[in-house]
């Protein structure tokens, strides 16, 4: 996991469950737009791209889809 210099999560995204299986993966925004409202554009800190969800014995549960910090899909 990285941090910008504001300690806005940036990148790729993994989280292990305490017997070191992945529970989590996905993307952070890495890029920064101007804003022309607060709620537009993609910010550091925003989910971005494909997102996995997995249960403690790395079973796929869903996976979801966000563009510009917002769900767009979820299976």
């Amino acid at each position: 996991m990285k941090r910008n210099k504001r300690g806005y999560l940036i990148g790729q995204y993994c989280k292990w469950n305490e017997n070191g299986r992945l529970v989590i993966e996905g993307n952070f925004a890495t890029t920064e737009i101007v804003y022309t409202t607060i709620q537009d554009g993609i910010g550091f800190g925003q989910k971005e791209g494909k997102w996995k969800y997995y249960d403690n014995n790395g079973k796929l549960l869903r996976s979801e889809k966000y563009k510009k910090g917002k769900l767009i899909d979820k299976k």
